[in-house]
């Protein structure tokens, strides 16, 4: 995949994670040795959170273990804070090119990739008033 060398930072899925802390496989030896800028969702955490006991029975590691691991393995990702709910938006944009997103979230306006339209702006770029 010769466009992959060219890419600096690289979102991981929750799974991804899981599978880094369940098996010590080539998943976890991307994430800790690799020179790429990995990012992680907030909200994935959550969902570790919530099956711990089972990553926890299928990782075979004992409780205090399993949470250094994940530790360590989290020093090598960045976590950003994503709202779960407002990501499916971000989404939709990316997957329809040449696509705005119409939100009155404020929230929404912190970043530059995708165009934000609020109602007012949305009039005023239609009918040139507000």
């Amino acid at each position: 995949m010769p466009w992959l060398k060219d890419l600096v930072n690289i979102i991981i899925d929750s799974k991804v994670l899981i599978s880094a802390l369940v098996r010590d496989s080539t998943t976890r030896e991307i994430i800790i040795s690799s020179d790429y800028n990995f990012f992680l969702p907030e909200f994935c955490l959550d969902e570790i959170e919530e099956h711990k006991k089972e990553l926890i029975d299928k990782s075979r590691l004992y409780e205090e273990d399993f949470d250094e691991l994940l530790i360590s393995l989290l020093s090598y990702v960045k976590i950003g804070s994503i709202d779960k709910d407002d990501a499916i938006f971000f989404a939709c944009a990316l997957a329809y090119p040449g696509s705005a997103i119409w939100s009155n979230d404020a929230h929404f306006e912190r970043q530059d990739k995708i165009k934000i339209y609020t109602t007012k702006s949305l009039i005023e770029e239609l009918f040139g008033r507000y």
